[in-house]
């Protein structure tokens, strides 16, 4: 960015120095180029990626650890027909993206399902896919994050055989479509 011969007192502004005068410039020119190029603006990023603590309700009766895991901002998913808490995934102090869905087993934690594979699908596809499956969907901090990126791994691997509510963490790629 180049001002060529800058007017002091702009904007109440009654010196010249380069910060000042470029930095709003630059500011809004950013901004443009962001929105242009499809990049999340900060406050959207920063909700994308927010993360709560999963608290722990392993021996809690089912009703408290209902009302613990709504306090906490939580939905949860009861597996079983007992009365106590005996496994929940994810586990006790589990970072994970905030909207997650714990299941909290009552019985013998028998409850598993098979990983379908989510390669080649959009993000929100994903989301749908996993949890049309009883699974938990993560995006990889790393990776692109756009309208045009699919996931191109996952872990767990597809088939994998884990129990219901486990998490599955999905890579993504920009993909191309010139």
């Amino acid at each position: 960015l180049l001002l060529d011969e800058p007017t002091p007192g702009v904007g109440g502004n009654h010196t010249a120095q380069g910060g000042q005068i470029a930095a709003p410039t630059v500011g809004m020119m950013l901004k443009s180029i962001g929105e242009y190029m499809n990049i999340p603006q900060e406050a959207e990023t920063a909700k994308s990626l927010a993360q709560k603590q999963v608290p722990g309700v392993v021996g809690a009766s089912v009703e408290e650890a209902r009302g613990t895991m709504n306090l906490a901002g939580f939905t949860s998913k009861i597996i079983g027909a007992g009365s106590t808490v005996e496994m929940q995934i994810p586990p006790e102090n589990t970072m994970v993206a905030d909207g997650t869905s714990v299941v909290l087993y009552t019985g013998d934690g028998s409850a598993m399902v098979t990983v379908p594979s989510v390669v080649g699908y959009a993000m929100a596809d994903c989301q749908s896919i996993l949890e049309g499956a009883g699974l938990n969907f993560e995006r990889s901090a790393f990776g692109a994050n756009s309208d045009t990126a699919v996931a191109n791994g996952q872990t767990p691997a597809a088939g994998d055989v884990v129990p219901q509510g486990t998490i599955v963490n999905v890579e993504f790629i920009e993909y191309d479509t010139h």
